[in-house]
């Protein structure tokens, strides 16, 4: 079978278009790796007991170091799950990282990373003491990017909908942070209860197909989804 088969419609495939060279195709690619994942292998460099700047510049390195063919060959998703993988690869690519420091410049070519973001940092700092280990913190923050990702890809389909307005009031319903009623939301809204009602209910339902999406983006056995949703889910 072709490997372009067996990584079809999944992060995988991501992987394999990062290593399409001078192409704009892997340009965005290791660009969407970027976006997603960053977060997770921060924080874990970070509580491996490095600073702040060399993490940065590690984080950095370590998408680069994907654009390698030795990253590609390794990339079997025969090995599990994309999570999985991708940590025990940032685990090997940690153990090299000084004598990498020796021979090239940290970070690479690599800008796609918002490390301007002063909240991941601040975020690291307020988690630090909650996780037992690296591989703990790494899966938390896994998780929180599938479901920042989920969330990101639902408030697109509202806005090209013309309804961001909905989104954006019904979103800390579905986020567990409500500070008012349904009552009030509707009240807020110039809607019936019952129609706030519905329109919470169609939010959770498209909500939990897009999660169920992202979560099956990282596996090759579908059977494997409610499972990951549920680790998932109960480490965030």
């Amino acid at each position: 079978m072709d490997r372009t088969e067996v990584f079809a419609t999944t992060q995988w495939q991501l992987v394999l278009d990062c290593c399409e060279a001078d192409s704009p195709v892997a340009e965005a690619a290791l660009a969407e790796l970027c976006k997603i994942y960053w977060r997770p292998i921060y924080f874990y460099i970070r509580r491996r007991g490095y600073g702040v700047e060399d993490a940065e510049d590690l984080t950095q390195d370590f998408f680069a170091h994907i654009l390698s063919k030795q990253w590609l060959d390794r990339a079997n998703p025969k090995r599990g799950k994309f999570r999985a993988f991708l940590l025990t690869s940032l685990k090997r690519f940690l153990i090299d990282a000084n004598e990498r420091a020796k021979t090239q410049k940290r970070g690479g070519s690599i800008d796609f990373i918002p490390f301007h973001e002063v909240t991941a940092e601040l975020q690291y700092i307020a988690d630090e003491g909650n996780q037992p280990s690296p591989e703990a913190t790494f899966d938390t923050h896994w998780a929180a990017s599938v479901v920042r990702e989920a969330l990101r890809r639902l408030g697109e389909r509202y806005e090209s909908g013309g309804k961001e307005s909905i989104f954006r009031a019904l979103k800390p319903f579905l986020a567990g942070e409500v500070g008012m009623s349904t009552n009030q939301l509707a009240s807020s809204l110039g809607l019936a209860a019952s129609a706030v009602k519905t329109l919470l209910y169609r939010m959770r339902q498209r909500y939990g197909e897009l999660l169920r999406d992202e979560v099956a983006k990282t596996l090759t056995d579908p059977n494997d989804v409610d499972a990951e949703i549920s680790y998932l889910c109960s480490i965030i």
